[in-house]
């Protein structure tokens, strides 16, 4: 994409809608090994300041489980079999309501005006009142050495949501869907969105449980 926002290569999103969502879909990833690390990354801007509604902008990544919607609208039978993981935030008010949060099959990807099959992973951190400047946008999963998923979602440089789905509780290791959208009546706004990645990386983590702490996970 562009080094701007708004200009170039950005895409602008119009919602219609208050529960207005967008998938795409990528290669299947999976995360096999401690440190891999799937991870989200992207530019966005509001071109009107959006309103206040606690988990009002949802996205994040997931398993379609083999049923990937191919058009516009749909069937949500395409989708309510999909699980997996996401940032929910406030986008329109300083508020506790940025959190990490885990979605089962079950429902309609990103929920709709309740969470559903919604439920949060860790504690909520602050989120921030998008004006209509440029901010950056950053969700990761990472596995660790007993399996679980360690969950970061941050804005800028405020605060990271963070939380960890335990190993015996992961709902997937693999990921080929990326969703975006929201979910409350009046809380939609138009945005661009640029630089967008989804990238899978290798990290470098230290088991410290043994006697000697050894790296793992650090091959590619």
């Amino acid at each position: 994409g562009s080094p701007g926002i708004g200009s170039g290569n950005a895409l602008l999103f119009t919602p219609d809608g208050g529960f207005q969502k967008y998938l795409a879909n990528f290669t299947l990833v999976t995360l096999p090994n401690p440190g891999d690390t799937l991870r989200l990354a992207f530019n966005y801007r509001f071109t009107t300041a959006p309103a206040g509604a606690n988990d009002g902008w949802r996205m994040g990544l997931f398993n379609s489980n083999a049923t990937r919607q191919t058009a516009d609208l749909g069937n949500t039978s395409t989708r309510n079999d999909d699980k997996g993981y996401l940032f929910t935030t406030n986008a329109g008010a300083v508020a506790t309501n940025s959190r990490v949060q885990k979605e089962d099959a079950g429902d309609d990807i990103l929920g709709g005006s309740a969470l559903g099959g919604i439920a949060a992973v860790g504690s909520s951190v602050a989120s921030i009142a998008n004006d209509t400047a440029s901010h950056s946008m950053l969700f990761q999963i990472t596995r660790t050495t007993n399996g679980d998923l360690q969950l970061r979602g941050q804005i800028d440089g405020t605060t990271a949501a963070t939380g960890t789905a335990t190993g015996a509780s992961v709902l997937t290791y693999a990921f080929d869907e990326f969703a975006i959208g929201f979910g409350a009546t009046g809380a939609q706004a138009p945005f661009y969105v640029d630089n967008l990645t989804i990238t899978k990386l290798d990290l470098p983590l230290l088991d410290i449980t043994a006697a000697n702490a050894a790296e793992v996970g650090a091959s590619a």
